[in-house]
């Protein structure tokens, strides 16, 4: 089961604080599909970022099984998506002055 509880997720552009995310619910069972779906700029990106692990919440719970992410230390948030989490990028992401099997390893 994943739970997000009250998440909220901003960023400071210059003077403005903006609200990526803001108050979000979710609860998925095991076994279930669900599509995150919506404008560009709504946070979808953001709320993978988050339930993968590579970023946190500014505020808000964040639980995969037993598991409450938004508590790790960084050691135990990279054995978190190394075991648990696979991930498929939007774009590529890779380091240009590495070469491929550098870049997957």
């Amino acid at each position: 089961m994943i739970t997000m509880k009250n998440i909220t997720k901003s960023y400071q552009m210059g003077t403005q604080v903006v609200h990526a995310l803001k108050g979000v619910d979710i609860h998925i069972h095991k076994g279930e599909f669900v599509a995150i779906m919506g404008p560009s700029g709504s946070g979808k990106s953001t709320l993978m970022y988050l339930l993968g692990g590579l970023d946190r919440p500014s505020s808000g719970q964040i639980q995969v099984g037993q598991l409450s992410i938004d508590a790790l230390d960084e050691n135990a948030l990279a054995v978190y998506r190394r075991r648990t989490i696979g991930f498929i990028f939007q774009s590529f992401n890779l380091i240009a002055s590495l070469s491929a099997l550098d870049n997957v390893a």
